[in-house]
């Protein structure tokens, strides 16, 4: 997933990236289009930070994936979508809309209602089960 979006976003930027979409007035294409400088520090430093925590997270998400059941492991998971929305908040004062908001609720009490059922049925819990 990674590889083939490294790829369109480095074929984008080579048709694109010499800003001349700008001119067609699309709300937000502008951060696809405008060309990118990676010749500071300042830049690259928090670039690779946030490649080493991203894929760390994941790794030890998937590791997670492949030794318990998915329905325990997904209530942590939606752990991230608090943390995105503080850092949203904090870097980009962005609030969600109402709709954002309904849409978090349903995805997260979907969840926590899988754990619950899972709990009730007297389901082995990650502790408990075994590596598949």
């Amino acid at each position: 997933m990674y590889l083939v979006t490294t790829v369109l976003l480095g074929l984008m930027g080579l048709f694109f990236g010499d800003d001349s979409l700008s001119a067609l007035g699309i709300n937000g294409i502008e951060f696809f289009t405008h060309p990118w400088r990676l010749d500071g520090l300042d830049v690259t430093l928090p670039l690779l930070l946030i490649t080493l925590i991203g894929t760390s997270g994941f790794l030890l998400l998937h590791s997670a994936y492949r030794i318990a059941d998915p329905a325990v492991i997904s209530p942590y998971e939606y752990s991230g979508l608090a943390a995105v929305m503080i850092l949203a908040f904090a870097v980009c004062r962005d609030i969600p809309s109402a709709l954002e908001a309904t849409g978090m609720v349903l995805i997260v009490g979907a969840g926590i209602y899988l754990f619950h059922r899972e709990q009730v049925q007297g389901q082995d819990t990650a502790a408990e089960a075994t590596l598949r």
